[in-house]
């Protein structure tokens, strides 16, 4: 039976990113949280769900666009994998016309490369939702700080760590949510999630004239209110979320599903793909 989704309950998403990134681990990851396949497709052992294309499944890396499908809290999502070879960035960029989100994979252990940039660049002038994934967080050269300067530095202080890592490298054991309440802060994050929290308010009343006001007047603001004027800001494509992953391990791949599904369409985008199903 074909279940009917009305259009606030669709998610149109790219995976875009420099190659090697680790894209195509990622939508085999998402997909199978999300139940969407009975195993989790591998790169390496050219058993992708989505790099089913012979030459790709030979190279180990994505040539065209590719298309998966997943459920998660009631939503529907559509996945685009594009390529992130420089050879291929026309594909890549013609799926940022089919979406109204992007998520921008960026190597923890190789930073941002060129086509991070463009394809980042070309999502903002779209008017795209965003948000900037850190994966490989297992990796043995890992750095979470520097990269997350990087981000910032490179593409604005709009960009926040909404979750941030409980150790790196072989060390890496999952993510804190930035938002939630911190008694103490774990000691083996590179970044206290305190200071992560400061980071974020900061950027989120920034987004709302009101939150705003109330903010510099001392004013105590609810988590809950933090979060919806949040998720308004990603979709309008004026907040930026940073998140880690690590696919190997299936780390950080439900919060990133989180995120997304709870983020909804701007106005604009409504008016943009109409009536789904």
């Amino acid at each position: 039976m074909t279940t009917t989704y009305h259009i606030a309950d669709i998610r149109n998403v790219a995976l875009a990113g420099h190659g090697a990134s680790g894209k195509t681990s990622l939508a085999d990851a998402l997909l199978f949280a999300a139940g969407a396949t009975p195993r989790k497709g591998s790169v390496d052992d050219g058993t992708s769900t989505l790099d089913y294309d012979d030459e790709e499944k030979r190279r180990h890396f994505t040539i065209d666009c590719h298309l998966g499908h997943l459920s998660w809290n009631d939503k529907q999502v559509h996945l685009i994998d594009s390529p992130g070879y420089p050879d291929f960035i026309g594909n890549a960029l013609s799926a940022l016309a089919a979406v109204e989100n992007v998520v921008l994979a960026v190597s923890g252990p190789a930073g941002i490369e060129v086509n991070t940039r463009r394809l980042f660049n070309e999502a903002r002038r779209l008017g795209l939702g965003r948000f900037i994934v850190i994966t490989k967080m297992d990796a043995d050269n890992v750095d979470y700080r520097t990269d997350l300067e990087s981000i910032r530095e490179n593409f604005g202080n709009s960009c926040v760590p909404f979750n941030v890592p409980i150790g790196q490298g072989a060390s890496f054991s999952g993510v804190v949510d930035v938002l939630q309440t911190h008694d103490d802060d774990p000691a083996d994050c590179p970044l206290p999630p305190s200071e992560a929290y400061q980071m974020l308010v900061e950027q989120i009343v920034e987004t709302d004239e009101e939150l705003t006001t109330r903010y510099l007047e001392g004013e105590s603001i609810e988590v809950d209110e933090l979060r919806k004027a949040a998720h308004d800001a990603i979709a309008a494509g004026k907040l930026v979320p940073i998140l880690c992953v690590c696919t190997r391990k299936d780390l950080g791949v439900k919060e990133l599903l989180d995120l997304i599904t709870t983020c909804g369409l701007s106005p604009n985008d409504v008016h943009r793909f109409g009536t789904r199903g």
